[in-house]
């Protein structure tokens, strides 16, 4: 049996990702209609490492999420590189930020923490906290679990950061979806929120877990998640 990480698998198995979530498409297109704005839009620098300093935009804000009280640029860095060699090991990172994009990384981990701490009241903030496998699937590392207070009680919040200049994809939502099947897999119960968050753009796709599932495929969330997990599990079953 060949084994998918969570993040490989939602990237393609376009066919099967249709049938199992039949109105996704049409879901993205009417949430890019009107996303959340949580900032104005700002723009990347000219550079040719737009994914180095994304990433270690979102290290840096790791550190602010951990109570940092001065962020770490070399630290940053080194857990971006150690992270792209892994996605995209064709990247040249030998090389540090610029002083212009060190600042511009610093925004953007700024425009998160902001997000996470005034948009929303995000506590117990979990990051790249690893999800173990189910069958065929090896695992998942979503960007962020935390525990979101914003309205008086407490919501388990999963999300993903995608710091790029373009509307959310379907393929976002598809991510957030096996990390859902492999946080029911650990947890047995299942997150109340899900996100994507685009410091970049300053945008935000969010719901909940009950209103999405009957948004893309009409049924139940505990019956979708569940059928997935059977489906997943199964000796010999792949896409």
């Amino acid at each position: 049996m060949n084994l998918l990480t969570a993040e490989s698998f939602a990237a393609g198995n376009g066919s099967y990702w249709s049938a199992v979530l039949p109105r996704l498409d049409h879901f993205v297109r009417i949430s890019n209609a009107g996303p959340r704005e949580f900032a104005a839009p700002i723009a990347m620098p000219d550079t040719r490492r737009q994914s180095f300093v994304s990433e270690t935009a979102f290290y840096l804000w790791a550190q602010y999420a951990s109570s940092a009280v001065k962020p770490d640029f070399q630290q940053a860095q080194a857990r971006a590189r150690l992270r792209l060699r892994q996605l995209a090991p064709h990247l040249r990172l030998e090389e540090p930020l610029t002083t212009d994009e060190r600042l511009f990384a610093l925004v953007l981990a700024q425009r998160l923490n902001a997000f996470c701490s005034e948009s929303r009241s995000l506590r117990s903030v979990q990051i790249e906290r690893r999800l173990p496998g189910c069958g065929w699937i090896s695992g998942g590392l979503p960007d962020l679990i935390a525990i979101d207070e914003s309205h008086g009680h407490s919501l388990t919040y999963l999300a993903e950061v995608k710091c790029v200049d373009r509307t959310f994809r379907s393929a976002d939502m598809r991510q957030l979806v096996c990390y859902i099947v492999l946080y029911y897999s650990e947890f047995r119960r299942l997150p109340d929120l899900i996100g994507v968050i685009n410091p970049l753009r300053g945008t935000a796709l969010e719901i909940g877990v009950d209103e999405f599932f009957e948004d893309v495929v009409g049924s139940a969330s505990s019956d979708v998640v569940n059928e997935l997990l059977v489906e997943w599990s199964s000796a010999g079953v792949s896409p």
